[in-house]
């Protein structure tokens, strides 16, 4: 929904398309961290849970410079700038803030230029994500959702049971 919002789209269409991708992130980590700790003994949950978080936060660091540098390839691929001023034409290239800045032409066709990389780059962000989740469909064990004897309403086996509380 977001790759398709353009220079003339109303706002709400891109408010639509981030309060989904909001929610759905939402409904998703939550989850993902619960399944993940949850497989683990609880010796080792603590373990599973830090490197859940390390992984979530190189993944996104690492999405973030290759969707990055996919916008800017397609930003300065598209920026076509004839008759303008050699000087004034590198700088737009090496900067959309300043592209934008420089007004009539130039921020018309800087401008286009940015929501074209913004739409490949967010068309790439959304294969990678179905490829994940193709993959995670694939090698996720079918039925296997905590460990093999345990059950939810039973205590660890490697923890000692509490006793009840006395009144």
């Amino acid at each position: 929904m977001i790759s398709r919002v353009g220079t003339a789209s109303p706002y709400w269409l891109l408010v639509a398309g981030l309060f989904a991708l909001g929610v759905g992130m939402g409904a998703a980590m939550t989850p993902a961290t619960a399944a993940i700790t949850e497989g683990l003994p609880a010796a080792q949950q603590s373990v599973g849970s830090a490197l859940n978080d390390l992984s979530r936060e190189v993944g996104g660091a690492m999405g973030i410079a290759v969707i990055g540098s996919i916008v800017t390839a397609v930003y300065r691929a598209n920026l076509h700038l004839a008759g303008v001023p050699a000087g004034l034409a590198g700088q737009a290239r090496g900067s959309f803030a300043l592209a934008i800045h420089a007004g009539g032409p130039v921020r018309a066709t800087a401008s286009s230029a940015f929501v074209d990389g913004i739409h490949t780059g967010l068309l790439y962000a959304a294969g990678a994500a179905l490829l994940a989740a193709i993959t995670v469909a694939i090698l996720l064990p079918r039925g296997r959702r905590t460990r093999p004897g345990a059950r939810r309403d039973q205590p660890e086996r490697d923890q000692p049971e509490l006793a009840p509380a006395t009144r």
